[in-house]
């Protein structure tokens, strides 16, 4: 009996603790939909590949799916496949900026002074994203993202921008949306240099933002070894004007003082440092 016993839960092991594929795609042309989010009730998440693919350790429970430019979707996990219905604005809570004024001033940092790097990762069990908070006071026009190309990190590498509108209980982050409900991949085009991304419209904001990038892998891009499950790459840290250090975060709900933590390390915590990422902007009366 002892044997039978196991010879069933062996053969039964893989169902019970294996990685179960979920496709999410598109609802009106049945194109996979790469990089979105998806939780389980426990928390757990993973972000979908190229192929619009995400494994689950077990069948059958609750999952949210969030991806950038589609309506926000929960289900049950009782089949393989997941659709999608596109959402039908590309912005979220804040307002389209109709003036014909162009930008007048820079919130952020662009500094290029005494830079050093700081490393952060891309994997598509985790989205590792670095940031910047940008503090607004009156109601600002957002026109672009700008942010300093570490020496270090590889050309031809993939990252998309991620803009959020986010409320804190101190560093822990209550409450964090996507503003712009599009997905804005690039490839980094240069070593050492400022990449610049401009936003699909002009967005008006009244509230303070979290501009993040994302590092993402390549397409196709498959680990080949257990250490190879995550890609590193490195972010510039410059001396800067601003007293708030840059923050990062990893997929959960802390933000982290990286530049100053990086100071602490080097000895250097009175100077000021911060991400050297900027927006292009105009403050409105």
């Amino acid at each position: 009996m002892k044997i039978l016993l196991l010879v069933l839960i062996t053969l039964l092991s893989p169902c019970l603790f294996g990685q179960h594929p979920l496709y999410v795609m598109d609802a009106e042309d049945q194109s996979p939909i790469p990089l979105a989010e998806v939780y389980d009730s426990t928390g757990y998440w993973v972000l979908t590949d190229w192929n619009g693919r995400a494994d689950f350790p077990i069948e059958n429970v609750k999952l949210s799916v969030h991806a950038l430019g589609y309506v926000d979707t929960v289900f049950r996990f009782e089949k393989d496949t997941i659709l999608l219905v596109p959402s039908k604005t590309m912005i979220k809570e804040v307002f389209i900026y109709a003036g014909e004024e162009g930008p007048d001033t820079i919130l952020g940092n662009p500094s290029e002074e005494d830079e050093f790097a700081f490393r952060v990762g891309k994997s598509f069990v985790m989205s590792f994203k670095s940031g910047l908070l940008i503090s607004i006071d009156k109601p600002t026009v957002l026109f672009d993202v700008n942010f300093y190309v570490s020496r270090r990190t590889k050309r031809h590498s993939y990252y998309r921008i991620r803009i959020f509108s986010v409320q804190f209980d101190g560093d822990t982050i209550i409450q964090m949306n996507d503003i712009i409900d599009s997905s804005l991949v690039n490839q980094v085009e240069c070593r050492r240099c400022w990449q610049k991304v401009k936003l699909p419209q002009e967005v008006l904001v009244s509230q303070d933002v979290l501009i993040a990038m994302e590092w993402i892998p390549e397409p196709g891009w498959v680990p080949q070894e257990d250490n190879d499950e995550v890609e590193l790459h490195d972010m510039a840290c410059t001396l800067s004007e601003s007293g708030d250090p840059c923050r990062t975060y990893n997929g959960t709900e802390k933000l982290i003082p990286q530049c100053w933590e990086m100071l602490m390390n080097r000895g250097d915590e009175e100077k000021k440092y911060n991400m050297a990422l900027f927006v292009n902007a105009r403050i409105l009366d």
